[in-house]
């Protein structure tokens, strides 16, 4: 990653980078990832270093793998299996980098899809919270496949962003129906509780996983359909509204850009797709 921020650079000074880089650095070695959080706390580099270009958002890490690959860390087997995925670490193993970093001044975003895992990633977030406040950092769980109510809560308490990845039930929906089964996806990815809750849950595609188009995630969190159809619950659909917000403003809430990028009004950058 270091060497993409080479690159990103260049093509600032060059005049050819044409879109807004919010990179988020990796923090701890997992291969073949080399980790770089001792680095940038040793720079004194702190989330919002940088330019309106290139801007470094915090650190990242990693707890487990995807529902549709059967990898993700479930609390209950998967369909038709008895494999419950694979969680990385454990919140002792993982915990003390991530306060490290949050008391350092650098947010984090913490990949974590299945309930294992979110459990690790909220309560590694209390752990941290016990010597910063970290309310006001939003901090986020990336993809937050499958929260529970209880999960939901704490989130809530810590002012945590779910990075939703609702663009994964239009591409990938119909593997996440054949592991997952109904009862689950009722809460994959569950929009409308996140909204109940009060939770900021900006949606994202997980390019290059899936198609970067944002009219998928959108469609997706209206209408749970799958690619081929398949209607993944009636529980968690949300407004045309609302899912056009959760891939604007709240967007640009979870990188502090909420008063100039997703919307249209008076010194807001013009940025719009039609």
């Amino acid at each position: 990653q270091a060497i993409d921020l080479q690159v990103f650079q260049y093509l600032r000074d060059t005049g050819e980078l044409t879109v807004r880089v919010r990179p988020w650095i990796w923090a701890m070695d997992q291969e073949p990832r080399v980790g770089l959080l001792d680095d940038l706390i040793a720079l004194g580099i702190r989330s919002g270093f940088g330019d309106d270009m290139v801007k470094i958002q915090g650190s990242k890490f990693m707890l487990d793998g995807s529902a549709g690959g059967r990898t993700a860390a479930v609390a209950e087997p998967y369909e038709d299996d008895d494999s419950k995925g694979i969680l990385y670490y454990t919140k002792d193993e993982v915990a003390p980098y991530m306060k490290k970093s949050i008391e350092a001044g650098l947010r984090v975003a913490i990949h974590a899809i299945g309930e294992r895992a979110i459990d690790v990633a909220i309560e590694s977030f209390k752990e941290a919270h016990e010597s910063v406040d970290i309310t006001k950092m939003r901090n986020r769980i990336e993809h937050c496949g499958l929260p529970t109510d209880e999960h939901l809560q704490a989130m809530k308490d810590l002012e945590l962003i779910a990075a939703s990845s609702i663009g994964f039930i239009y591409h990938l929906g119909d593997s996440y129906i054949k592991n997952l089964g109904p009862e689950r996806m009722k809460r994959a990815y569950p929009h409308k509780s996140f909204k109940e809750y009060g939770i900021v849950a900006p949606g994202n595609s997980d390019l290059p996983v899936t198609n970067g188009n944002p009219w998928y995630g959108i469609y997706a969190a209206v209408t749970r359909k799958t690619i081929s159809g398949q209607v993944s619950d009636t529980v968690q659909n949300i407004s045309v509204y609302d899912a056009l917000k959760a891939y604007t403003t709240d967007a640009a809430y979870s990188s502090f850009e909420e008063d100039t990028l997703g919307v249209i009004k008076e010194n807001a950058k013009a940025d719009l797709i039609v």
